[in-house]
């Protein structure tokens, strides 16, 4: 499992937006706009769920050997860090002129700025200031925790790596059950790292097996229908775990199916540069929607009520407010602050690979196994 199958996974790139979207649309509706269709996303902060998946899948799909553990780290940094910074600031600088549209304070902001916020479950820091970035708190756990993990999934084989993700999965449904069986553990679940990281592995399980040949006969159709059918049943089973748990599998399904379409070469919407493009936005777009959102409704009035008819335009402006917000962002902050912080770790990694390399007594110094890691999204 050395090599790294270096073939592109358009479609997956693509998915990543249409899951940021309907996190959009739920949180239109959470906060406040009385929009008749936003009802039929009530189900869509398991776009979380899915965005946990993809992250474990993508990260095995590119994982090697000739990465460092430091190079992981810092690449994860450079992808989310310069973004989640910039929106985190800009909020700042909104509750200084108008506090009561976020929940906010200093122990909010240095939890957040440090990532750490989902650690406090049920409290109100996890949602302060951009409160999105409770999953990128979950998210940085599981970078953390990646190195070692994949190094130890690797070693199990198929049926090893199979088995441990359906025990994650068994053991994080159960801690959730509990907590809620003592009062208020769905809350408390929801945003709790420990809890979110089964379906991290389950995302690292699911690539192991595409990359070991795995190549099941899901059609896309097939997939995006058994997404459907369980979002529809989700939206009466309350919130999380239930709501989350039901569209683990579909999403997974969904997951598999466009990896395999992209192995094997087929065309369709998902590969089209427009597709791929929104994908590469939506990290973006998944950041400064809630807080271009909690400005505009506040400003039109909290629980605005809009016909049929007269909430179109309304909805599509603030959308369209949160496209372009996402754009800038990736163009001016996201894409720069890559490619620089990124140029400044190849340049330590030479450095240090060529100290490496003078200091050892011949050409077996290399990059032990048990930090081998992966190229990143």
């Amino acid at each position: 499992m050395g090599a790294v199958d270096k073939r592109d996974l358009p479609r997956l790139t693509s998915l990543r937006w249409y899951a940021a979207l309907i996190v959009f649309l739920f949180h239109m509706a959470q906060i406040g706009v009385g929009w008749v269709p936003l009802r039929a996303f009530t189900f869509g902060q398991t776009g979380v769920t899915f965005f946990f998946l993809l992250s474990g899948f993508v990260l095995t799909w590119t994982w090697h050997s000739q990465i460092s553990a430091r190079q992981f780290y810092g690449r994860r940094f450079a992808r989310i860090y310069p973004s989640m910074v910039t929106v985190t600031l800009l909020v700042v600088i909104v509750v200084a002129i108008r506090p009561n549209h976020f929940d906010s304070g200093i122990l909010g902001l240095i939890t957040g700025l440090l990532l750490i916020q989902a650690w406090f479950p049920g409290f109100y820091p996890v949602y302060a200031y951009n409160a999105v970035t409770w999953s990128l708190s979950c998210e940085a756990f599981f970078y953390a925790v990646f190195p070692l993990g994949i190094a130890r999934l690797a070693r199990l084989g198929g049926r090893g790596q199979s088995i441990a993700a359906a025990v994650a999965l068994a053991a994080g449904g159960l801690a959730t059950a509990i907590l809620v069986l003592i009062g208020h553990g769905g809350d408390i679940a929801f945003n709790n790292p420990l809890v979110r990281l089964p379906e991290f592995i389950l995302g690292i399980v699911l690539a192991f097996r595409v990359r070991a040949g795995w190549r099941p006969r899901i059609p896309i159709w097939g997939a995006t229908i058994a997404v459907a059918v369980a979002a529809t049943i989700a939206r009466r089973m309350g919130g999380f775990p239930s709501l989350d748990y039901v569209m683990v599998l579909p999403f997974a399904a969904l997951i598999i199916a466009a990896a395999v379409s992209d192995l094997e070469g087929r065309n369709g919407i998902l590969t089209r540069p427009w597709a791929t493009y929104l994908g590469r936005v939506s990290f973006c777009f998944y950041l400064v929607h809630q807080v271009i959102i909690r400005i505009v409704v506040h400003q039109l009035g909290v629980d605005h009520r809009w016909s049929l008819a007269g909430g179109v335009f309304p909805v599509l402006g603030i959308f369209l407010i949160c496209l372009a917000g996402a754009v800038m962002l990736h163009h001016l902050v996201e894409i720069p602050c890559q490619r620089y912080l990124r140029a400044r770790l190849g340049r330590r990694g030479r450095h240090t690979q060529a100290s490496e390399a003078r200091g050892s007594r011949g050409p077996s110094a290399a990059v032990p196994e048990s930090v081998a890691v992966v190229e990143g999204e």
